[in-house]
């Protein structure tokens, strides 16, 4: 029988969240090269650390989910959700009823449909 000890389990975590740490800066490098102007190479693993260590405490877990919650720090701010415009989102990450998966879709659906809304008074 195989079995793995806790400390080995905390080994495997820690090397995967280094490997996404790393992809994902690179993402962000790849696709808001003004953030790597601005915040330079090491600024960016701070940034998706940072990011990495608010999605634990949203409880906010699938590499996916992560991956977006990083991308809206990158196309909002770092603590996008304190700010007054987005009190909305924070409502939502702090909901203790809603899984994390489920945080996220609730913000992208509303904020989808906020994008829908304003080219719909703003056709062009």
């Amino acid at each position: 029988m195989l079995v793995i000890r806790k400390a080995q389990m905390e080994a495997f975590r820690k090397t995967m969240q280094y490997s996404f740490a790393v992809r994902m800066a690179k993402h962000v490098k790849l696709n808001y090269p003004s953030l790597v102007d601005s915040l330079g190479e090491d600024g960016i693993t701070r940034l998706v650390n940072y990011g990495m260590g608010k999605c634990d405490k949203y409880g906010i877990e699938m590499e996916v989910d992560v991956t977006f919650y990083i991308v809206l720090m990158c196309e909002y701010s770092e603590d996008f959700e304190e700010t007054p415009s987005m009190e909305w989102a924070r409502a939502i990450l702090e909901n203790t009823h809603f899984s994390g998966s489920l945080k996220i879709k609730t913000i992208g659906r509303y904020l989808a449909i906020k994008a829908e809304n304003r080219e719909r008074s703003n056709p062009q």
